[in-house]
């Protein structure tokens, strides 16, 4: 597979798990911090903003780590070297 491709397809996974992971956490955090919102505040999500604004977060994240080298050089000076996540 083309490497481009793969890191596309890599980048969407991880956006996509960066949209369940915020929901998760935004809905535990909505149950323990009471918000006492205007009524009008209920359809600000209705074009799913949070959700588009959490993958692009995701996927951005992702590319730059590659194009930066940052998970290449997590692999080979930490993780390889201790054969652990820190």
């Amino acid at each position: 597979m083309n490497s481009i491709i793969q890191l596309l397809i890599e980048a969407i996974i991880v956006g996509i798990s960066t949209i369940i992971i915020g929901n998760i956490i935004g809905f535990i955090i909505s149950k323990i911090v009471k918000s006492n919102l205007p009524e009008i505040c209920k359809d600000w999500n209705k074009f799913y903003i949070m959700e588009i604004s959490l993958f692009l977060t995701g996927f951005t994240l992702h590319i730059l780590f590659e194009i930066l080298g940052l998970n290449k050089y997590y692999f080979n000076s930490i993780f390889l070297k201790t054969k652990r996540i820190i």
